[in-house]
Parts: C-alpha cells; structure tokens; sequence
C-alpha cells in the first residue's frame, strides 16, 4: 500500500492488473484506464485461461499454475520484484481470488487502483477516505444510519463480553468459596 498518505499519482509505465472479478469488467476497465496511463505496458493476474481483450500483456501470472503454497508465495513475491507502479485491483462483489487481493494490497509496492464491478475506479489514498468509507459500508451491506449503529455496536460487542465473562468468574468463584467453606464447616463442626 505505498503512497496511501500521498495524493499525487505516480507516472506508469507498467501497470499490473489484478483480474479477480468477471471478464468484460477487467476488460471494461481497462479500455478506461489506457487514456489515464498512455503507452503504459500490462501485467495480468488471473485465475482464468486466456487473457482479456484486447490482449498484449507483457506478463500474465496465472494462479492456478502455482502448485502448494511454495509456488504462489514464489508468484507473489515475482509479482513484488516486478515493481509495476501501479495496480489495479478488482474488488467486485464477486469472492473470486479474495485471498490474494488482500495479500497483494500489503505486498505490492505500487499505488494502488481499486476497480469496482461497474468498471470505475478510485486511487487508494487518504484524499479518496470518504469514498472508501462509502465502498466499504456497501460492501459490509450497512448504508446511511445502519452504519453509525453497526459500528457502535462493534466498538460495544468487547465491551459487553468483557463483562459477561467477569460476571460469569464472579458467580463461579461465590460457588466455589460456598462450597469451600461448607466443607470447612462441615470437617470442623463450625
């Protein structure tokens, strides 16, 4: 996630493209993206056989020909030497290739482009936190006032197990000092 703290987009050659959602959207996107990176090469990461129209990738990292976990870490760490300055990152509704999104969002050393299933896009850095915080709301299916109550509700959940768990100590311990001291009573005659 480099430059998340910095507004200004860096100059692409290379852009590599994280295809983890349905075909004719990365292809939609990517029709979008070419005027914003003129004369910009692509990279591919794909869990699918072939490659989208219009084609002409320098590099295609197929998924499923990484066998265990040796080998896609291998192609995870290829995809990080390759240094592409910008990836964009499909992040439709779709839980295609889920894992390996979230691994390359902290791998990669790129600025970071997040493609939704409509083919639009917005940079992952601190200027776009509203629009972030609007994705990430839909994506979690709380809107408008639902959000402000889902999130009180999460900051309370540690907060109330927290006390049901001492409540619960409490009551355990009163049971066991009970029946200590009727056994002490009990031997001693008290």
């Amino acid at each position: 996630m480099r430059y998340f703290f910095r507004r200004h987009a860096p100059h692409a050659d290379r852009v590599l493209l994280v295809e983890s959602g349905s075909r004719g959207t990365m292809e939609k996107a990517r029709q979008r993206m070419e005027p914003l990176f003129p004369g910009a090469r692509y990279e591919l990461c794909t869990c699918y056989p072939g490659e989208p129209a219009p084609g002409g990738f320098t590099r295609i990292f197929r998924t499923t020909e990484a066998p265990g976990l040796a080998g896609k870490l291998r192609m995870l760490m290829a995809m990080r030497r390759s240094r592409a300055p910008v990836a964009a990152v499909m992040f439709s509704d779709e839980q295609i290739l889920f894992r390996w999104k979230l691994l390359l969002l902290f791998l990669l050393p790129s600025k970071l482009l997040i493609v939704n299933e409509n083919a639009d896009f917005f940079w992952l850095d601190r200027s776009n936190f509203s629009v972030i915080r609007r994705f990430l709301s839909v994506r979690a299916g709380v809107n408008g006032p639902e959000f402000l109550r889902t999130t009180c509700r999460l900051a309370v959940f540690p907060l109330a197990m927290l006390f049901l768990a001492f409540s619960a100590a409490g009551a355990y311990l009163r049971r066991w000092f009970r029946l200590l001291f009727w056994a002490v009573s009990r031997r001693f005659g008290l």
